[in-house]
């Protein structure tokens, strides 16, 4: 079977492989305390880092590989999404991390409650998850397009609900 992965992939494949193993071990090694000391850092984190796995995590393959795409194929519109995304990265680390770090909270909605009460916790939970359904099935619509284009070579509708069927 040829392998469409050269000497080099393989070789950038194998050094990536072995940073993050190494890097995994080492990290591990650390004294933690507790499961909520792993994931805040001990609220030791400098709010730059914070801010820019903040800015990391918002960041999708789609929206990695789509907006420069649509950029090419188009406008350059879409940069106006990067740019507003560095300035939310700017109010997290000014605004946010502070607050998040004087009252202890890991997620927003724990500041939520802290400053609005049980029911503003309630109804962004809520939002985020309808948020998410919709976003599951743009994503979805978007694996089953690649699916079509390499099963059937086209995106015809009949093609793309059978490439959803697949991926589900």
């Amino acid at each position: 079977m040829h392998s469409a992965f050269s000497s080099l992939y393989w070789g950038i494949f194998g050094a990536y492989f072995l940073v993050l193993t190494v890097t995994s071990v080492l990290l591990s090694r650390m004294k933690v305390k507790s499961t909520r000391d792993y994931f805040v850092g001990g609220n030791a984190v400098p709010m730059f880092a914070v801010a820019i796995s903040v800015l990391a995590t918002s960041q999708s393959a789609a929206t990695f590989l789509g907006g420069p795409e649509y950029s090419y194929g188009k406008d350059l519109t879409f940069i106006g999404f990067y740019l507003s995304a560095f300035l939310a990265v700017l109010f997290v680390a000014k605004v946010l991390i502070p607050r998040f770090y004087a009252i202890n909270a890991v997620t927003v909605y724990e500041l939520l409650e802290h400053r609005y009460g049980e029911r503003a916790k309630k109804q962004a939970g809520v939002m985020f998850l309808i948020g998410r359904l919709f976003a599951s099935g743009a994503r979805l619509y978007i694996g089953a397009l690649a699916i079509s284009m390499i099963l059937f070579l086209d995106i015809t509708a009949v093609h793309v609900a059978i490439s959803i069927t697949i991926l589900m």
